[in-house]
């Protein structure tokens, strides 16, 4: 009644059916209605007492209807039902709402107050802009989400609607008193919002005393102010800080990791591994300087660097400088493309389709600065080649391993030890890995390049992909070892997969294939070779490809077998001093260094964990590129990788790091956070599909499931991957590259 009062210019007219009076009375409930809405369309549409509980909501999980004829009495009984139906057990307050249908609809918003968010002081808003207002619950994945901290203001740059619909929040909360509150709301063609429902959250409360909130975001404002200057020997004036745009940080470490991870994934590559890897292969010599930066404890890549080192070795800089601005000033312009800098936005290798040239031309720079940076490009290729095809590199891999982890079980007798035990880790383990890295990425953006160019069809790539072997090509590493590997490499609070797993587990292994290619694509592929100055056969070429790719995750599942050893000995020297592995993940390599008093340290893992339970109260953007991105972020609809065909339809199964390695049913879609070598106990199973939060078409999930023939979405972003967390099952359809919650 207060809505109807105060807000009756964006309410439709609705009528709200109670659970007891449908089930005592439901042709007078229908007479009402009819009454009510004459000849008009009406939504039916969920109004359960739990449909803002929980952390994310219910509200996906339910069923809605329209647009119906209100005169149509089969068509709503049917309707109601269905959707009292789909609550599951009865509750006394359920209802469901019936409404005036909005036929003219252009947008669907959803809006959530500070107080019912998973983030203190922070208020959230989705974004569809479609005639579908159910597409907010729905769980497709073009829906773009907008974050605003307690007294900030939206940014001038959003959208009218998105403003209006924060500021329609402001004055519900005070008409009704309460400020936690979830709104969905439909735009029409003329621009008006129209409320169509206002739910009173019951998810458990973040909030945080409001000074403590001020103190770490003015903290973590200040640490942008500082890291946001230009280092000596970078280029580029515009500071940017992003999750994702090399190095995919947010899949390997997860968004917001513990110290201990953190420091220690700084230890082996983010240091110097990362820059030295590049330099070893051609690349720039770029400064000594880190890689990521913290904010509020997550690890943001610093894009300035990250393009800094990776201009071709002997580019002069004034060539590089306009690119990497050009970049910085699109990536900030275009955030869904954060997990695809080097596809779309910045060259690092020759492609076989001209997007080298491309690339620079959208950046303003001149053809004959483009036919530079091409033949600096192919100048670093016979380097890869003679780098992928070292006598040993293979056969390496195991020796290096056994080697490795024999000293680190040497150095374990105490926390000073095992940090030493890192130094033949980082040079052995994760600097060639960081070089194979680089290379696998090179080529596969080749291999698509060759779609792109039209000497390969999109079929023909699937299956020379389906030809790497990323398991059992693995000298040293079979199916019983892989076992001791962490689903997490860089979380010690994991235990390794043998510790869970039956004894009659074998992960899946995919059976040998080799690549052929007709005459035609030999020689299109040839064609295409010489174009670019490298003489060399298509078959001997696409082994090569082939070879890089494995070689990455060869080197990959070596290092992390390295550090589950790293952590079990870590964990036993915990042990000792009465630490946990939980304790030791709030300490950082330095501290483990610093060889202090057991007590001390637990002073300071008190600290850290205090800082840390803040810190994950606190929304953090995608990008950072200014100060006012703290307070007013948005994360934008995303551009998840699709590998596969048709349409796959299943209930959901989550599996998380702590995920004992268990049964998993035929035919469920798995559903998880991201994913590394430790996961691959989950295909000793024929489930039907893969979604990931974060990873993309170069991660490691990618490969097995290209190798596997399974199908996945990768990198759905965190705004999906909460709907399909409270959801039952999920329809994708890989054709039409969206995902939906099934009711």
């Amino acid at each position: 009644m207060i809505l109807r009062s105060r807000l009756a210019r964006y309410v439709p007219p609705f009528d709200v059916i109670a659970a007891v009076e449908w089930r005592e009375t439901p042709h007078d409930c229908l007479n009402r209605i009819q009454k009510r809405f004459q000849d008009a369309q009406v939504a039916v549409r969920s109004s359960a007492h739990n449909e803002a509980a929980g952390v994310i909501g219910q509200a996906g999980r339910y069923r809605s209807f329209g647009p119906l004829g209100a005169n149509s009495r089969d068509a709503l009984t049917r309707a109601i039902a269905s959707v009292f139906t789909s609550y599951g057990h009865g509750h006394p307050t359920d209802a469901v709402l019936v409404q005036a249908w909005v036929s003219d609809s252009v947008v669907a918003l959803g809006v959530t107050s500070a107080d019912a968010t998973a983030f203190a002081g922070t208020a959230s808003l989705s974004y569809y802009v479609g005639e579908c207002t159910r597409a907010i619950t729905a769980g497709w994945t073009n829906v773009s989400r907008f974050w605003l901290t307690q007294n900030a203001t939206p940014a001038r740059h959003w959208p009218s609607a998105v403003r209006r619909a924060f500021a329609l929040l402001t004055k519900i909360e005070l008409a009704l008193g309460r400020t936690a509150l979830e709104l969905e709301i439909a735009v029409d063609r003329r621009g008006r919002l129209r409320l169509l429902q206002v739910t009173p959250s019951t998810r458990p409360s973040h909030r945080a005393p409001a000074t403590v909130l001020e103190k770490r975001w003015s903290t973590v404002e200040s640490v942008y102010r500082k890291r946001a200057h230009a280092r000596d020997g970078e280029l580029g004036r515009s500071p940017l800080f992003g999750l994702m745009p090399d190095w995919n940080t947010a899949e390997l470490l997860g968004e917001h990791p513990r110290p201990l991870a953190a420091s220690l994934f700084n230890a082996l590559i983010a240091d110097q591994a990362w820059r030295n890897a590049r330099i070893n292969l051609g690349y720039r010599k770029s400064s000594v300087h880190p890689l990521l930066g913290y904010f509020a404890g997550r690890p943001y890549v610093d894009v300035r660097a990250s393009l800094g080192s990776l201009i071709p070795g002997g580019l002069p800089d004034a060539l590089a400088l306009p690119a990497i601005e050009a970049g910085i000033d699109k990536l900030g312009q275009h955030p869904e493309l954060h997990d695809r800098v080097e596809t779309d936005l910045f060259p690092t290798c020759a492609g076989f389709a001209n997007e080298c040239s491309e690339q620079l031309r959208e950046a303003g720079v001149g053809k004959a600065a483009q036919s530079t940076w091409q033949a600096a490009l192919i100048a670093m290729e016979p380097i890869w080649e003679q780098f992928s095809t070292l006598p040993g590199v293979i056969g390496d891999v195991p020796e290096s391993m056994r080697n490795v982890t024999e000293e680190v079980w040497r150095w374990g007798a105490g926390a000073r030890s095992l940090v030493r035990s890192l130094v033949p880790v980082r040079r052995r383990l994760a600097l060639p890995f960081a070089m194979h890295a680089r290379l696998a990425f090179v080529a596969r953006f080749q291999l698509y390049s060759l779609v792109t160019a039209g000497a390969l069809s999109q079929e023909r790539l699937e299956y020379i992909l389906s030809c790497v072997s990323a398991v059992n090509s693995i000298a040293g590493v079979n199916a019983r070892q892989a076992g001791v590997l962490r689903p997490a490499t860089f979380d010690i609070c994991v235990n390794p997969v043998r510790r869970d797993v039956d004894a009659d587990w074998t992960p899946v292994t995919a059976p040998a294939a080799f690549i052929t290619l007709t005459t035609q694509e030999r020689r299109a592929v040839s064609s295409l070779l010489r174009s670019l100055q490298l003489h060399t056969d298509a078959a001997s070429w696409l082994r090569l490809a082939q070879l890089r790719i494995e070689l990455r995750e060869r080197w990959k599942y070596a290092l992390s077998q390295a550090l589950s050893y790293w952590f079990s000995a870590l964990t036993r020297w915990g042990q000792l001093h009465d630490l946990s592995a939980e304790d030791l993940s709030y300490l950082t390599v330095k501290a483990l260094d610093a060889n202090r008093d057991p007590k001390a340290l637990q002073h300071q893992i008190a600290v850290a964990r205090r800082r840390y339970d803040v810190d994950a109260t606190i929304k953090m953007p995608l990008l950072i590129s200014s100060r006012s991105d703290f307070r007013a972020s948005v994360e934008p609809a995303l551009r998840p990788t699709f590998l596969g065909r048709g349409r796959v339809s299943g209930p959901l199964c989550i599996i998380g790091r702590h995920t004992e390695a268990r049964r998993i049913a035929a035919g469920t879609v798995v559903l998880m956070h991201a994913a590394d070598p430790g996961f691959d106990w989950i295909f000793a199973y024929p489930f039907a599909a893969l979604i990931t939060c974060y990873g993309g078409p170069h991660s490691h999930m990618a490969v097995r499931c290209v190798e596997l023939n399974v199908p996945c979405v990768l990198g759905c972003g965190e705004t999906v991957h909460g709907v399909l967390q409270a959801a039952a099952c999920t329809t994708i359809d890989f054709d039409q590259r969206h995902m939906m919650v099934d009711a």
